[in-house]
């Protein structure tokens, strides 16, 4: 019999910090300590599904209020903006060049840490300003020290959008949002342990700092973040005086009983966007284990953006499957059936992966959504998750992932 629960019913979903996303209106809203965040398409204004992350600091301490002494000024006035910030609210701010000013017309942040190796991504929500001429945002961290060299990208609001210019960072990038906001992010590499400090400068359509303000133009800033990254900006993380950590998601349905797991065969189905292509370790899409990596039947999105499916007894793999193809950046639908010596593995509608050697993990204990028993989350979203208490066929794989 087919019985229809709520998602509290079956999942505990845990995140012990507040955590941000978008709401139908395609603003963005906080979910408090342990609420999933069902996330939506800011623009089309569609559903996305359970947005799953791992853990992010803000190293911003004051994200919003670039009139706060935090924030150093050069050549520019700092005032709250008639235009609302990505939250819906007026919490953005306008930041307007002085008349006559030939120098940089900049805010400043303090100086923050940075460790040698570690990668980081800096993001901002601006919007040109509704006077004036459009101006570019120039985004860089102090020269000579993070990197040897110059680290700085420029992103131009005319038109859509663009990234205007790149030096020595990686991954650029422009995401259009409603009101005419744009966020950029970029990242690098630190190679040096250092402290730096974040500038985020005027420029004109040639990417130039030096021109002469008119005391009118700019742009209009919400949002700053700069966080250790997998090379890709987060979900916003708001502060307010002090960096504030956004912690990770966890969906755990802890009694299998409760969706008639069957210990000796069955299919896990998911339809999930998982868009980040820079990944460091395997991350879950949908895991079955015993608290532990060392048993588990796990799908999986692999380092090298392909999808996997394994089956680990004692901390090694019985079945390891990857497709042939990666992963798309949009939703797909991915499934595995199993059984022993009867494995297989699809996405979208492709023909399946198989198997016909390996045996099952024992001792499974609970599902895991958008994470792996170590955390390794999809940074990404969950639209639909099905467990069948059996091993479907090949061609019901197939059609099931079209």
């Amino acid at each position: 019999m087919l019985v229809s629960k709520n998602f509290g019913d079956i999942v505990t979903f845990m995140r012990a910090s507040v955590g941000w996303s978008y709401s139908p209106a395609g603003v963005l809203v906080p979910s408090a300590a342990n609420g999933p965040r069902l996330d939506y398409d800011p623009i089309a204004q569609l559903a996305r599904g359970l947005l799953v992350e791992e853990q992010r600091t803000n190293l911003v301490s004051y994200s919003e209020n670039f009139a706060n002494a935090y924030w150093s000024k050069v050549s520019i006035a700092v005032a709250a903006s008639a235009s609302p910030g990505a939250d819906g609210a007026l919490s953005a701010f306008d930041i307007t060049e002085a008349n006559g000013a030939s120098g940089s017309k900049e805010l400043t942040a303090p100086s923050v840490s940075y460790t040698a190796g570690q990668t980081y991504t800096i993001s901002a929500f601006f919007r040109t300003k509704a006077v004036g001429v459009v101006r570019r945002l120039r985004m860089a961290v102090s020269s000579g020290s993070v990197i040897a060299g110059s680290l700085a990208v420029a992103f131009d609001p005319s038109d859509g959008g663009s990234v205007a210019q790149v030096v020595n960072a990686s991954n650029a990038r422009l995401d259009v949002l409603p009101n005419g906001l744009l966020r950029g992010q970029w990242s690098f590499t630190a190679a040096n342990t250092v402290s730096a400090n974040l500038y985020l400068t005027l420029a004109d359509s040639s990417n130039l700092t030096t021109y002469v303000g008119d005391g009118v133009s700019g742009i209009t800033l919400f949002g700053v973040m700069i966080e250790q990254s997998g090379g890709f900006a987060g979900s916003y993380v708001k502060t307010g005086g002090a960096q504030v950590t956004r912690a990770p998601d966890a969906a755990v349905i802890a009694d299998l009983s409760k969706i008639g797991f069957n210990a000796t065969e069955g299919t896990i189905y998911a339809e999930v966007e998982a868009p980040n292509p820079s990944i460091a370790t395997a991350k879950g899409i949908v895991s079955i284990d015993d608290g532990t990596e060392n048993n588990r039947l796990t799908l999986t999105k692999e380092i090298n953006g392909r999808l996997g499916f394994a089956s680990v007894i004692g901390g090694a793999g019985s079945v390891i499957l990857a497709s042939a193809a990666n992963m798309p950046a949009g939703p797909v639908k991915v499934a595995a059936a199993y059984k022993a010596g009867d494995f297989a593995m699809c996405m979208g509608g492709a023909a399946p992966v198989i198997s016909a050697a390996g045996v099952l993990p024992a001792g499974l204990n609970a599902m895991r959504l958008g994470v792996r028993s170590n955390g390794g989350a999809i940074n990404g979203w969950l639209r639909n998750v099905r467990y069948i208490p059996r091993r479907i066929t090949n061609a019901e794989l197939q059609a099931l992932t079209t």
